[in-house]
């Protein structure tokens, strides 16, 4: 593609940043019973962390990516907006990027839908130009999240051991293969019979158990949040 498109094209090898910043926090993640966003970390650290540094070696004022979303330049401070193609939309997962990296970043297809992008680069004769669209992560190509947790830790880690299985009156109604498994909302692989259909509603990693519930005990009235990233002024966000 770079040949094609006559720019120099070079290989960073970032094996390592990649594993302690995305890998990692993946499968802490999951041992803890939460359910990571790896793509968020991916972004902040290594597309917007190390290729900004790597921009900077090579003497480049902005670095440019395909997500479908849109910076505006206009204003005092960048900002960050949902792409043209609802769809697509990739936005949500841009939210750690710091304003700093935001302002020296290009997003050339947020005004575009993907259909439009593909006539784009069939035009043009890039042979990924009809590319399958994958959901997996990049690191995980089968699907199985669990398994990262084996590979990278021991088999007899305890979010991969057995426990039990708790409806939302606190009794046991089956056993789990290991809580690694499974995630808030999921509602397949439970292996319970039930009249009406259950889904994760609590993962305990103190007992090793996942609590299961109706659609309405996916519900809550009041979360918490950690490592927010505002990329707008405080005075400028409402009280809620």
């Amino acid at each position: 593609m770079a040949e094609l498109l006559g720019i120099p094209h070079y290989v960073v090898d970032l094996t390592g940043a990649f594993k302690k910043t995305v890998i990692d926090d993946f499968i802490s993640s999951y041992i803890a019973g939460r359910t990571p966003n790896p793509c968020v970390n991916c972004n902040r650290f290594i597309k917007w962390g190390e290729m900004i540094r790597m921009a900077d070696k090579l003497g480049c004022d902005f670095v440019a990516t395909g997500h479908y979303a849109k910076v505006d330049h206009s204003g005092n401070r960048p900002r960050l907006l949902k792409g043209v193609d609802s769809d697509k939309d990739q936005s949500y997962a841009l939210w750690g990027i710091t304003l700093d990296a935001l302002g020296r970043t290009l997003l050339p297809i947020g005004e575009l839908t993907k259909p439009h992008v593909r006539e784009i680069a069939k035009k043009y004769g890039f042979i990924n130009a009809n590319r399958t669209e994958s959901q997996d992560l990049c690191f995980v190509p089968t699907g199985d999240y669990a398994g990262v947790v084996r590979r990278y830790r021991n088999t007899d880690d305890p979010s991969l051991a057995p426990g039990p299985i708790y409806d939302v009156k606190g009794q046991q109604i089956g056993e789990h293969k290991g809580y690694a498994y499974y995630t808030i909302g999921q509602r397949q692989g439970l292996g319970i019979s039930s009249p009406i259909p259950l889904y994760v509603t609590k993962i305990n990693p103190a007992d090793r158990s996942i609590t299961v519930g109706a659609r309405e005990h996916l519900y809550c009235r009041k979360f918490s949040f950690g490592d927010m990233n505002l990329l707008v002024e405080q005075e400028n966000i409402p009280d809620l």
